[in-house]
């Protein structure tokens, strides 16, 4: 992933590696364009988090991590390799 993520919540390292690459693609494309571009546009995000939709714990969880978080999040539906998976963070400060 070319966006620097410094804390992730949840991680992909139990997804199947093609679905992995898949998904940092995705995210990184949607990270440019809600970013305008700029790599360090969300330089203070923090608690970043992943779900594959068709996982209900890793929903769960997701949801529960947005509540958590501080400063409003971001978050998107994405897909991947056929899967819908979640990705968001907290803005942070």
């Amino acid at each position: 992933m070319s966006y620097q993520v410094k804390e992730a919540a949840m991680s992909t390292d139990h997804w199947p590696l093609w679905l992995e690459t898949l998904a940092d693609a995705a995210i990184d494309a949607f990270l440019e364009a809600e970013g305008g571009g700029d790599p360090h546009a969300f330089s203070c995000s923090d608690n970043y988090r992943y779900a594959r939709c068709s996982h209900p714990f890793e929903v769960e969880s997701f949801d529960r991590l947005a509540r958590e978080g501080c400063c409003g999040s971001l978050g998107a539906e994405l897909e991947a390799g056929g899967e819908k998976f979640l990705f968001g963070f907290n803005y942070g400060h």
